[in-house]
């Protein structure tokens, strides 16, 4: 009978929705986790459920995902270097210059920054929201920045997902300086609001920005570097460092890692969008060699 009310309840998510396979995943995720908490057998693991979600989100799927496009660094480059150093900047101009370094280089989603999640206490009953503070960052004396992700996407049993990246050779493109930069530029506001977000709203009460207003921030960036009305939103920042972490031949399962990608199909599948380089017809032909 688990079984039975598992896959309606499933077919009425997705009777609700035109692309289904995100909110189903999610389901399976959540109730997955259910019976693992009350150590029941999970009807999830049926391989009658498997392919029953396989069949329904195939079925179901009326539009297709639509592939974000892959932002040209190089104009923000241009926009970084067009700026004042870092103490010069205003506090709105740093936030965003640190905000779109670190989605560049660390491949973020806007709630990685911003969760959604929430703490649940089975005590008092109490939710309280996760936040990304100054606790789940830190500066190595070799200039790396380890980052701690909690309440993310992937972080589905709550255990976190630790990334680190080296500085830039470029000071201006630096995303460790600059984010320490705008620390060190907002400590005292930060210290006010007791969790000591990283980022922050710009006006009092000081508070920890929402997903919404990373998005709007990363949208601000694009337009600021020129790149407005071209098909580029918040959502471009994941595939162009996924994209050129692997034109530049780093390890792929680096980028993974720092990506915090768990399966190379969704990686692959998803989110590199390599173009066929000008010589691959000559290089597969061998034309010139012996």
């Amino acid at each position: 009978p688990r079984q039975c009310d598992l896959i309606e309840y499933l077919c009425t998510i997705a009777d609700s929705s035109d692309r289904p396979s995100s909110q189903i995943n999610c389901t399976i995720a959540a109730c997955s986790k259910m019976f693992s908490i009350l150590n029941m057998p999970s009807v999830t693991a049926s391989q009658v459920v498997k392919d029953f979600v396989s069949a329904l989100i195939k079925s179901q799927t009326e539009i297709p995902r639509a592939r974000s496009k892959v932002l040209p660094v190089d104009a923000f480059t241009q926009l970084f270097h067009s700026w004042d150093q870092n103490d010069k900047l205003c506090i709105k101009d740093l936030r965003m210059k640190a905000l779109t370094l670190l989605a560049l280089t660390m491949m973020l989603r806007p709630s990685d920054v911003a969760p959604k999640s929430h703490h649940f206490d089975p005590v008092t009953k109490e939710k309280t929201r996760i936040v990304f503070n100054s606790s789940n960052v830190s500066f190595l004396d070799n200039g790396g920045l380890p980052v701690s992700f909690l309440g993310i996407k992937n972080d589905q049993d709550r255990s976190g997902q630790v990334v680190t990246i080296p500085p830039s050779k470029d000071p201006k493109m630096d995303p460790v300086k600059t984010l320490k930069d705008y620390m060190d530029a907002t400590q005292v506001q930060r210290k006010s609001t007791g969790t000591e977000p990283v980022f922050l709203s710009l006006r009092q009460p000081y508070e920890a920005i929402t997903a919404a207003t990373v998005a709007n921030v990363l949208d601000d960036a694009i337009k600021a570097a020129g790149l407005a009305d071209q098909g580029f939103t918040a959502k471009s920042f994941r595939p162009t460092g996924a994209t050129n972490a692997i034109e530049g031949d780093i390890d792929p399962a680096v980028a993974m890692k720092v990506g915090r990608w768990k399966t190379s199909s969704v990686f692959y599948g998803h989110y590199v969008h390599t173009q066929t380089p000008p010589d691959y017809t000559s290089l597969v032909l061998k034309e010139g060699g012996e």
